[in-house]
């Protein structure tokens, strides 16, 4: 097996499933953890049918794409993966 092929099975499993792809953009997003965009506190609530964090301090809800380019598109961060492992080769 060549590195691309090792790449290319690496890049599926990890990155198979929608969820997988939420996950890693959380560990992106919040390293340390959950991190309020509003007040800066550090608890939330995950309000899982819409994808979102909800803070326990000042209410406000936020995503982990919000404010990435996946946030509000139509197509899904699976695809969107894809795409960008497509480019990177």
């Amino acid at each position: 097996m060549n590195m691309s092929e090792a790449s290319f099975l690496a890049w599926q499993k990890q990155f198979s499933t929608e969820d997988d792809c939420l996950k890693y953009l959380q560990q992106m997003k919040w390293p340390n953890g959950f991190i309020c965009p509003g007040c800066g506190n550090n608890h939330s609530y995950e309000i899982t049918s819409h994808h979102l964090y909800e803070c326990t301090q000042c209410k406000k809800q936020t995503s982990v794409m919000s404010g990435t380019l996946f946030y509000g598109s139509k197509i899904t961060l699976n695809q969107w993966f894809w795409a960008i492992y497509s480019l990177w080769l």
